[in-house]
């Protein structure tokens, strides 16, 4: 008897860890905090506390991210070739996110999009962690009784945020952050394509 599980319909996620040198990523964390404090909340259509420069403030149009958006495009090229594509992707819309102690984000997606990105910044003690959902919840009916989850069963899985780190996902996967108890903000990029 021959007994075969095919994984037709897999969840990507793409992770690179240290895109940029840790001199110019300290140079991203220092404007960032300048563009927070003279850029407008872009965050006014949700429920949670975050602080965000979608529609305010285009990290395309400041000369310092030239380099580390330059650098995410080569990424989500990779990540679209591993897709068997040689389409070039561009980035549609790009912005920041500044998390302060008890902030956090709750589950969205990013309509009108293929792939999305995140970009960490700074990420001090206690940050809050980011959470993907299987897309195929809420099942309809699901499996019961599953003492230790596998690959075939997770409903969520979650990255520790790691400075100078880059999440690649497609942009239909709800997402969130953790609710932050970090002193200090996080900082973060998040990237449409």
């Amino acid at each position: 008897m021959t007994v075969v599980v095919n994984n037709w319909f897999p969840t990507s996620i793409y992770v690179a860890e240290s895109i940029v040198s840790s001199k110019y990523n300290d140079l991203l964390k220092q404007k960032s905090l300048e563009i927070g404090k003279i850029s407008e909340n872009g965050a006014s259509n949700w429920q949670c506390n975050t602080y965000n420069t979608l529609g305010t403030f285009d990290l395309k149009e400041d000369p310092l991210f030239s380099d580390l958006l330059k650098e995410i495009e080569f990424h989500v090229k990779k990540f679209t070739e591993m897709h068997g594509s040689d389409y070039k992707y561009t980035c549609k819309d790009s912005w920041l996110n500044l998390n302060y102690k008890n902030s956090y984000q709750e589950y969205h997606c990013h309509s009108n999009s293929t792939f999305s990105a995140v970009y960490y910044i700074s990420t001090p003690p206690k940050s809050g962690k980011i959470h993907f959902e299987n897309p195929c919840e809420p099942d309809m009916l699901p499996i019961e009784g599953i003492q230790t989850p596998t690959e075939l069963s997770f409903r969520t899985c979650h990255y520790e945020p790691e400075e100078r780190m880059l999440l690649i996902f497609r942009s239909y996967m709800r997402h969130m952050v953790e609710m932050c108890k970090n002193d200090s903000p996080r900082i973060t990029v998040g990237l449409n394509f």
